[in-house]
């Protein structure tokens, strides 16, 4: 299986320090699994929230490499673990229009997706000290490191979102742009607003014991009630959705506590200072903040807030859905994608006032 070795945060302090994946014993550090799918001068990484996989980015996988069959799968197998004949996507072939820096076309695109520390199949430290939105952005630039990935279009979702900010500080120049998915500013942004609605869910959560019940919990907290209990075919689209959600954690199996409790310390300790926003500002990448509508986790007036920090390089494009915006209207939040890829790969610096991404052809963009 691909993983790629990073060093536990003690070990970067301490080179000498000496523990192992579950915080006791290892000097090899901790193992970050990934998977690479399509092929591509175009680099595009993904980075999943908290207590999700790489599972939670087939939509976009599909949509901008055209399967979810992991390169080098032996048995073409996608994500959950059926026969799928790879295809060439829409999205590819849109992208296929961008230029490197030499001015040469670029052709197709190479999507990689991976497990955060503490979820999935990567190590699990006990310790909290080791789940920071810095630290986890340090993974993902040794992913890159270990890919030799030079140029890269950066995708985070929630707290991918704010792991995303944290790399594109860190290597600013290896950025091609940067979208920014159901994300908030971390801290008491993290908060829901306090209604019925959240407070159940946080009760669920809690009591939550078998995979089953898990997975019920966190469709009620990744998509609209419209959107679960709409048919299709002859059955809820919850029903379906539940035995998917249920199959993906038989793959990947429960979060342990100590990666859930090492995300939420990471989402809670992040803030991204004036600096940093400066820093990624000045970088002059194009950037989107997208958010759905009906969040009842990351409220949207926090993207607003940080599209606005972000300003006037950001475009906020908010869209009906919940906090799962990338599943429940997965074919325009591929549009807004492949279109910021566009501009990331045309280096085009502004967008048009006024004008969302998710509507806008690559001739609306206006040039540097």
């Amino acid at each position: 299986m691909p993983y790629v070795n990073v060093p536990h945060h003690s070990q970067l302090h301490d080179p000498g320090g000496d523990k192992d994946a579950s915080g006791a014993g290892n000097s090899e550090g901790l193992r970050i699994y990934y998977q690479l799918f399509g092929r591509g001068e175009t680099k595009v990484l993904l980075i999943a929230g908290l207590a999700c996989t790489l599972h939670v980015w087939k939509p976009q996988i599909v949509g901008l490499c055209g399967a979810d069959v992991p390169n080098g799968s032996q048995d073409s197998k996608n994500l959950n673990g059926e026969f799928q004949e790879e295809k060439s996507s829409k999205v590819d072939q849109d992208v296929e229009c961008g230029t490197d820096d030499d001015g040469n076309r670029q052709t197709g695109v190479q999507v990689c997706a991976f497990d955060n520390r503490g979820v999935g199949r990567s190590s699990v430290p006990t310790s909290k000290s080791e789940y920071t939105t810095t630290i986890m952005a340090t993974d993902a630039k040794a992913l890159l490191d270990h890919l030799g990935w030079k140029k890269v279009h950066i995708c985070g979702h929630s707290m991918g979102g704010m792991i995303a900010c944290k790399l594109a500080v860190m290597v600013p120049g290896r950025v091609a742009s940067l979208a920014l998915i159901s994300v908030t500013g971390g801290g008491y942004e993290c908060l829901p607003k306090m209604n019925y609605t959240s407070l159940s869910i946080a009760f669920r959560f809690i009591r939550a014991k078998s995979l089953q019940e898990r997975a019920l919990v966190d469709l009620d907290t990744h998509y609209t009630k419209d959107y679960l209990n709409a048919v299709v075919g002859k059955v809820e689209r919850k029903t379906v959705l539940h035995k998917e959600y249920t199959n993906n954690l038989v793959i990947s199996g429960m979060q342990p506590k100590y990666g859930f409790n090492g995300h939420a310390h990471a989402c809670w300790m992040h803030c991204t200072s004036a600096s940093e926003i400066k820093c990624i500002r000045s970088s002059r990448f194009p950037i989107v903040v997208v958010h759905g509508k009906g969040d009842v986790i990351a409220q949207i007036r926090h993207g607003r807030n940080l599209a606005s920090r972000l300003s006037p390089l950001c475009q906020m494009v908010e869209l009906p859905g919940g906090h799962l915006v990338t599943h429940e209207n997965n074919i325009e939040a591929n549009q807004v994608l492949v279109n910021l890829i566009q501009a990331g790969n045309y280096n085009i610096r502004h967008f048009e006032s006024g004008n969302p991404l998710a509507d806008m052809e690559i001739s609306k963009f206006v040039f540097w």
